[in-house]
């Protein structure tokens, strides 16, 4: 099963950043995609069993901030985080 998140990277400020981040992503054990906007400010990972410190630790040794780790899949339900309108900050 492919679990789905969100992160809220700041500092992206052209589409060179967003490919930046995407390719950083990409390259995590486990990311099978990832769809940046640096006008939104976010990266949706779809995944099956990365770490949410690994894909925020790709994001960060490239230069980019995690805000805040947003899940935005059935896992969230699992009792992380806290419920944001169907989003759970974790």
């Amino acid at each position: 099963m492919s679990d789905t998140i969100t992160l809220e990277v700041g500092g992206m400020t052209c589409d060179g950043c967003s490919s930046r981040v995407r390719d950083a992503l990409q390259s995590v054990s486990g990311v099978s995609s990832a769809e940046v906007s640096h006008e939104q400010g976010t990266a949706v990972i779809s995944h099956s069993g990365s770490s949410r410190e690994n894909l925020s630790s790709a994001v960060r040794a490239i230069g980019y901030t995690v805000d805040c780790l947003l899940y935005t899949s059935d896992a969230a339900d699992e009792g992380l985080g806290v419920d944001l309108g169907g989003r759970r900050i974790i």
